[in-house]
């Protein structure tokens, strides 16, 4: 008969046992000790016995393997039980009649704690009190006989009736000494209380030992000696004692037939109390996943409001199978009803974001809005997000990818851009894992008080003080460390710099900030350097350069990031590098290496240089060439793109970025000289898409500018694909407009016509900006325009011109410009 009514049954069986054999022989000798240890240790005795089988531990001891075996299964069941836990995700609420029980004692329990725990506290304060109110008069004690100091704490807690205060004022002039048994038989008998408060043998128990407490009390008074425990007592309370743990430990209990009639009445009332009386299963958070074809994507809750997202890469042929299969998006095991669904594609040859809206899911067209009939061509690298509303949820920008094998190295993190706004503010708090906050401030500054005063607790706050402080960062946290949590390898000799206890070092507004290791260059970021490259390199020393001038770098964190193995982190001198030698000679292709938290020495004063650096390794060999050079004044301009091969000759800075970007514009000042460019890049493997990327982060190297941005909303005109390609086929440079160009330029004269060449439909667009004072944005995703004559006599006849002899329209249209104006 398991469970918690069998056990209070047997544990009411024993206390009553042994409390009638106290009343029958043992309570007429209140003076005995012997009855004190036996009303206090019998209940818990009572307690323990009904858990106890004296028979099977011997067993069980003499038979190893038997106890191994029921260790075992005990072992397995317990697994079991917490896998079989683990499974659930969302358990119900359930209330069951045993609940109430649990609470109704659970509260028993609390209130009489507390009732306790405040009584026992008015005694103690009674007697801590220093200042004696002196009374005088008649009191309860006689003042010739001196108190009896072993019963005083049991007599005042037994004592139900508040005191008289004359006693009170006599016990607080007297010198007492409570003797510590006494009050713990008070505190053993109320924790006992406290526990079985429901059971009424208890208040039984607590009575008999209140009595004995007053019977000695008064002997005390009357100097009455103490009797000794006769030796039949012990011997029938050990004969009782016995009796009562052999028929527990022999099951003579479990077997007679009353307590199988009892168990039976047990085992039922057991049961009812599992009833359950409500029950609340929690919602269980619906799973949502998108079948499109093959593709099955599970989707993730993101951050927007009821969104959810996902994200996947597919091989060019597994998207193309794919295509034209339906899209659906399903809540557990039930499809969803699209409300709205819209496709954004970002083609990785020339960076334009193409937006086809209103998608119907069971047949998705990536039609042009222009030419209805004509299906975009994917290509690797491309990139489609999905939107819209289906069901009671909204695809939050669901990205499918498809893979590029020479895609260029992108790394997870970046380094942080510099922020060159004046360092304004005075003090700084840096709150990091494991650490307490440190707040970094001029503690004598009288106009920071007021901010010092806010983070004076020193439990969770370190304030350092830094004459004279100043950063233009107020806050900073675990974001702004790569990698936080893992340990540094540290080859700093001690002590090692905090970066924290040190001033910031201010670089001004238009330095040039670099940090060179070997030939390669990180401002923050680097560009990516071949494995071959940086195998070249990394033995050489990291120098950080301002500008002309040189830093004297003291110590750093350097953290590799590699693919192929779990990041590692080191603090470092610029000495110690040979150290890790090892460990960057072991770095893969795809990877990078972060330097932060770096120190300097500056006018012989440390300071932390606020900026981090990143050096990234791309793949092992270059798969491209690249050169950029100024170009030479009498140099004629000439442009040329096939696949794999980009050539633009006599360039200015701001044409090439034009034409490189398509939705960016650079502006000179008239008094900044602009540079004419040389741009050669050629490769056998990568796309066009990929060498723009590499022409644009060269020349950001090379032609480092301060600028300022600014986004425009303005109307602009977009060249559209042409309605009848076949009218350009005159136009195609190599076999007839090369070999023909003066003729065709005479010809173009001849109508008062302007021709293109070099050029193609980018330069076109550039020509129609620099000639009206308009923005033209080329997505005619066609190159070739060589040769073209174009009416430049007003914009209105040259659009009737492109369109009547060649199909080019051109469209109006409202979008944002970004502007970026060189400065000083």
């Amino acid at each position: 008969m398991p469970g918690i009514t069998q056990y209070l049954f047997e544990t009411t069986f024993c206390l009553a046992v042994f409390y009638g054999f106290y009343y029958y022989f043992l309570r007429k000798k209140f003076l005995t000790r012997w009855n004190r240890w036996y009303l206090l240790t019998t209940p818990v005795l009572s307690l323990i016995i009904p858990g106890l089988d004296i028979v099977s531990f011997f067993q069980e001891l003499l038979y190893a393997s038997n106890l191994d075996t029921k260790l075992l299964s005990q072992t397995e069941d317990f697994n079991l039980a917490i896998a079989e836990k683990l499974e659930e995700n969302t358990p119900p609420f359930q209330l069951r009649i045993n609940d109430l029980f649990k609470g109704i004692y659970l509260m028993g329990v609390t209130l009489l704690g507390f009732r306790f725990i405040d009584k026992y506290w008015k005694w103690v304060m009674l007697f801590q009190k220093k200042k004696p109110n002196w009374y005088v008069g008649y009191t309860l004690d006689n003042p010739y006989v001196k108190f009896p100091n072993d019963s005083l704490f049991s007599f005042l807690f037994w004592n139900k009736k508040l005191l008289p205060e004359s006693l009170k004022n006599q016990l607080r002039t007297r010198k007492i000494q409570l003797n510590w048994t006494h009050s713990l038989d008070v505190i053993l008998m109320n924790v006992i209380l406290i526990g079985m408060w429901f059971h009424p043998l208890i208040y039984l128990y607590k009575k008999e030992l209140h009595t004995w407490h007053e019977h000695n009390l008064i002997a005390k008074l009357n100097f009455e000696s103490k009797t000794f425990t006769p030796f039949r007592h012990i011997v029938l309370t050990s004969i009782c004692l016995v009796s009562v743990l052999a028929l527990f430990s022999s099951n003579v209990i479990e077997q007679s037939p009353l307590n199988q009639s009892i168990g039976a009445v047990l085992t039922k009332i057991e049961n009812q109390s599992g009833y359950i009386i409500y029950e609340h299963q929690k919602t269980k958070p619906a799973i949502y996943r998108m079948e499109w074809g093959q593709l099955n994507l599970h989707l993730e809750s993101v951050a927007a409001p009821n969104g959810y997202s996902g994200e996947t890469e597919l091989e060019l042929s597994e998207f193309s199978r794919i295509l034209d299969s339906s899209l659906v998006v399903y809540k557990d095991s039930v499809d969803q009803v699209f409300q709205t669904l819209d496709i954004e594609v970002k083609r990785a040859e020339n960076r334009r974001t193409l937006w086809f809206p209103n998608q119907n899911p069971d047949s998705i067209n990536l039609a042009y809005r222009w030419q209805k009939n004509k299906i975009i061509e994917l290509a690797k690298g491309d990139e489609l997000s999905l939107t819209g509303k289906v069901g009671d949820i909204y695809l939050a920008g669901v990205k499918i990818k498809i893979k590029d094998p020479f895609e260029l190295y992108t790394p997870n993190f970046s380094a942080p851009p510099i922020d060159r706004t004046e360092a304004h503010f005075r003090f700084q708090v840096v709150n990091l894992p494991n650490r307490k906050s440190i707040i970094r401030i001029d503690t004598l500054n009288d106009k920071t008080k007021h901010i010092l005063e806010l983070y004076r607790d020193p439990d969770k706050y370190k304030i350092n003080h830094i004459p004279n402080f100043r950063t233009n960062k107020r806050l900073v946290g675990s974001e702004n460390v790569l990698y936080p949590n893992i340990d540094d390898e540290n080859l700093i000799e001690k002590p090692a710099f905090d970066i924290y206890d040190l001033p910031e070092f201010h670089f001004g507004k238009k330095n040039l900030i670099r940090l060179f290791w070997g030939k390669m260059i990180a401002a923050p970021n680097s560009k990516n350097y071949t494995n071959e490259q940086f195998k070249n390199y990394f033995r050489s020393p990291i120098q950080l350069k301002i500008s002309k001038d040189y830093l004297e770098i003291v110590h750093f964190r350097l953290v590799t990031v590699s693919k192929n193995e779990l990041p590692k982190s080191f603090l470092l001198t610029p000495e110690k590098m040979q150290h890790i030698s090892y460990d960057l000679k072991k770095l893969s292709a795809e990877s990078s290496i972060y330097f932060e938290d770096i120190v300097i020495k500056f006018n012989d004063q440390l300071m932390q240089f606020p900026i981090s650096f990143l050096f990234n390794i791309g793949k092992d060999k270059n798969e491209y060439e690249l050169a950029i050079a100024e170009s030479k004044p009498e140099t004629v301009k000439d442009a040329r793109r096939q696949e794999g091969y980009l050539f633009y000759q006599n360039y200015s800075l701001s044409e090439i970025i034009r034409v490189l970007t398509g939705d960016e514009r650079l502006v000179f000042d008239s008094n900044i000289e602009e540079p004419k460019l040389d741009i050669l890049f050629q490769s056998p493997h990568l796309p066009n898409s990929k060498g723009e990327n590499l022409i644009l982060e060269k020349l950001q190297e090379q032609f480092h500018y301060q600028t300022d941005l600014k986004f425009d909303t303005r109307t602009i005109w977009v060249i559209q694909p042409p309605d009848f390609q076949s009218l350009l086929e005159p136009f195609e440079y190599f076999y007839n407009v090369r070999p023909n160009l003066e003729q065709i330029i005479k010809e173009n004269e001849a109508k008062g016509y302007e021709t293109i060449t070099p050029g193609f439909f980018d330069d076109l667009a550039r020509l129609i900006e620099d000639q009206f004072g308009i923005y033209v944005f080329n997505e005619s995703n066609i190159h070739k325009a060589y040769g073209l004559g174009l009416d430049l006599s007003s914009f209105k006849a040259l659009r009737k011109q492109l369109k009547k002899d060649y199909g080019i329209v051109l469209t109006r249209e409202k979008r944002t410009i970004r502007t970026r104006k060189i400065r000083n």
